[in-house]
């Protein structure tokens, strides 16, 4: 046999395995459809086209958030427009009222308004309208809510946007839902994402935490929402009409990877490296536990900032973290770090504790009804779902309810106990 025929053999078996590879992983993909993350929307040689990613619905935009100059806080939604968010575990229709707010047209002289603060946990990220906390929570409890949550925002962003729409509502109470498994990271300012578009507010002076210092992409410096509005159909009519042009002339990669990127085994080889990077992360001290004084110090000031505010309108706060996937699964491996955190919901208890504030522990009311963290986060995501969307507004519900009480003192008796808290955690666990 000639080395010719060995080449040819070899060629043709290698294209065969290529092939027979090629429909695992389509048949794979098909039947259980995994989450893809940015390669979700790719074009393949089975479909050109980047349409179903772009969707026009009545006059949306491509992204329900933008990066706006003239706000304080930097980040916010297009006022009066709608945006569907899809991914593999939820395809959802983003509305976002006069305000720029989730939710229906706020009442401004109601003076049952309840104010929520928060990132996209509150936002309702994944969540129809009345999925999200706000909603579930004004039909729990009868009390009108306006949603002021916005994806990639942490407390110094939440107090700026407090401070510009406190004067629009009238209110009686705000909730301040924080997230500090990502909260502390947003605040720092060493640790701003540069390559993407977010224009930021950090205050990166300790000893003066009142004086604002943005950072951001410089296009930044100009982009406001008509800007915005102008380059998204730009470019939606670029990518629809181009489709896999557009891909093929990406100047990202190389002609090799523009074709390697339209197959499905490079979508098999994705979710593997999505897998070991998720193992990677579970791995990892969640940012509470790991905080910084610095960090911890900025938290405070900005919560001292929302209740300073509220106080000037008549109204109570209420602090809520809300516990993530991450922390969840590090405590469920080592239970030794729930004390840690029992600590730090010690110490924004009394951060919170003057003039009628509070901070509350939603853990301690959600660990006993869990028997998985499926039963509130997304499959493919780790934002909660409905079903831990209304475990939530349910939670915030009690404060205004007698029972309420009862549940203060639950909760006084469980922050109080921290050893016994962390002993019953590893028995219900076990």
């Amino acid at each position: 046999m000639t080395l010719r025929q060995l080449s040819r053999i070899l060629i043709v078996n290698i294209l065969l395995l290529f092939c027979l590879v090629e429909i695992i992983s389509f048949l794979y993909i098909s039947v259980k459809k995994p989450y893809l993350r940015k390669f979700e929307f790719v074009p393949t040689y089975l479909k050109f086209s980047m349409q179903d990613e772009y969707e026009p619905v009545a006059k949306s935009v491509l992204n329900p958030r933008i990066i706006d100059s003239t706000l304080p806080w930097g980040i916010w939604h297009v006022p009066d427009r709608k945006s569907r968010h899809r991914t593999n575990c939820f395809d959802v229709i983003m509305k976002f009222n006069h305000y720029g707010a989730r939710g229906p047209e706020p009442k401004t002289d109601d003076a049952q308004n309840v104010i929520f603060l928060g990132d996209s946990f509150t936002e309702g990220f994944g969540l129809s309208e009345e999925e999200t906390i706000p909603a579930q929570f004004s039909r729990l409890s009868g009390r009108p809510a306006i949603n002021l949550g916005v994806s990639r925002s942490g407390s110094t962003q939440q107090s700026l946007l407090y401070r510009h729409f406190a004067d629009s509502f009238r209110h009686s109470r705000v909730f301040m839902l924080i997230h500090l498994e990502n909260d502390l990271t947003d605040n720092d300012y060493m640790q701003h994402d540069t390559v993407t578009r977010y224009y930021k507010p950090y205050r990166r002076d300790l000893l003066h935490p009142e004086q604002i210092t943005y950072r951001g992409h410089p296009d930044s410096s100009t982009m406001n929402s008509k800007v915005f509005q102008q380059k998204m159909n730009e470019f939606s009519r670029i990518i629809i009409k181009r489709g896999l042009i557009s891909h093929m002339n990406s100047d990202n990669y190389t002609l090799f990877g523009r074709i390697a990127r339209l197959t499905y085994t490079r979508r098999i080889w994705e979710i593997y490296l999505n897998f070991r990077e998720a193992q990677k992360q579970s791995d990892k001290v969640p940012a509470m536990l790991a905080a910084r004084q610095q960090d911890l110090r900025i938290l405070a000031y900005d919560m001292e900032q929302v209740m300073d505010i509220a106080e000037k309108h008549g109204s109570k706060v209420t602090f809520i973290n809300l516990p993530g996937q991450q922390l969840l699964s590090r405590l469920e491996r080592h239970p030794e770090n729930l004390k840690d955190y029992l600590d730090l919901e010690d110490r924004l208890k009394r951060q919170a504790g003057r003039n009628g504030h509070e901070f509350r522990s939603y853990f301690n009311y959600m660990h006993p009804r869990l028997s998985g963290n499926e039963q509130i986060f997304f499959k493919c995501d780790g934002h909660y779902n409905a079903n831990g969307a209304r475990m939530v507004a349910e939670f915030l519900s009690t404060e205004l309810t007698p029972e309420s009480h009862v549940n203060r003192a639950i909760g006084k008796t469980a922050n109080n106990t921290g050893t016994r808290a962390a002993s019953q955690y590893v028995a219900d666990n076990n």
